[in-house]
């Protein structure tokens, strides 16, 4: 993944990337640490984005990270989080199925930067990604004893 990952970038691809749905802080153990490693790999050139995901909490009436989503850990500078609980998509036959996960949050984040892509043209893909970090709600995520200022899409 981590050569592939790194390959796409190298050619002005951007990679949006679920952070994963087992509750840690990326580089715990052996798969998130090879995160952490293309993160900061100065050869993706700012062109990835691992997104986590939220959930609506209706008794305080905030947005808090999903109790399964992965934590940023040492990927602040590229991690972004958007709604990933209870999502409503079709499947096949044209029916409906509800999902959750970081694999749900992910393509919200892929669609806004396709949008954005559209709306602004012209601009390199590091330049997509920083706009798209920079036009980012900004908000305060608490996680038990951890709080994080995450943007938000």
């Amino acid at each position: 993944m981590l050569f592939r990952s790194i390959k796409l970038a190298q050619s002005g691809k951007i990679i949006v990337m679920g952070a994963g749905n087992d509750a840690i802080i990326l580089g715990d153990n052996v798969y998130t640490k090879s995160l952490i490693e293309l993160a900061n790999s100065k050869e993706m050139k700012g062109r990835l984005i691992i997104v986590g995901a939220t959930r609506y909490c209706f008794c305080h009436s905030k947005e808090q990270l999903s109790q399964y989503s992965n934590k940023p850990g040492k990927t602040k500078h590229c991690f972004m989080v958007a709604p990933g609980d209870n999502i409503e998509g079709p499947i096949s036959f044209n029916r409906r199925s509800v999902a959750s996960g970081t694999s749900i949050a992910a393509p919200i984040v892929s669609g806004g930067l396709a949008l954005l892509m559209e709306a602004v043209p012209g601009l390199k893909p590091e330049e997509y990604v920083d706009l798209l970090f920079r036009s980012a709600r900004k908000k305060i995520i608490v996680d038990g004893k951890n709080i994080y200022s995450e943007e938000i899409f």
